[in-house]
């Protein structure tokens, strides 16, 4: 279960950040800038792989190696990326967050702070696994922002001052 719930936070962070990847992609390639459409292959390619998308990273990884090679990959290799990069974003349900401090839960939202507090006083990457929990929040962006990329203390003080913001 707390392997799901990592995959499926990931997916989300995926389906934020990679969102453009394929337009980013095909840029480079209708620029012929080859090193940078292998190195936007290869990311999307590696994040591929973390989300456990076998066949994104197949594709990905067919294209990439032409690339590498200094060859373009053909249209219907890029048409096929495109599908099937498509296919796995419409796969990945991103939640909704609540728009006002009046929408949330607040014993919902002080579970949240009293379990993620610890977490982060003692600088665990534990506190990855609720980013889920955090995205219900609102004005939660700047905490996760921190959490992701594991700066604990400014999570800290993030989370204090949301704590604050919500009335919790």
């Amino acid at each position: 279960m707390e392997h799901e719930r990592f995959v499926n936070t990931l997916r989300i962070k995926f389906a934020k950040e990679q969102q453009d990847a394929f337009s980013e992609i095909k840029g480079a390639l209708d620029k012929s800038d080859l090193e940078q459409a292998f190195l936007l292959t290869h990311t999307l390619k590696g994040s591929a792989g973390l989300i456990c998308e076998p066949e994104l990273v197949k594709i990905a990884t067919a294209i990439e190696v032409k690339l590498q090679h200094g060859k373009m990959p053909d249209a219907d290799e890029v048409s096929l990326l495109h599908e099937v990069f498509n296919s796995v974003l419409a796969g990945i349900e991103i939640p909704a967050k609540a728009e006002s401090a009046q929408e949330i839960d607040k014993c919902r939202a002080a579970d949240i702070f009293d379990r993620l507090q610890p977490i982060l006083e003692k600088s665990s990457a534990d506190c990855f696994l609720m980013i889920e929990e955090l995205e219900e929040l609102p004005h939660s962006q700047s905490l996760i922002e921190a959490v992701e990329s594991c700066d604990f203390e400014v999570a800290l003080e993030a989370m204090l001052v949301l704590k604050e913001k919500l009335g919790i």
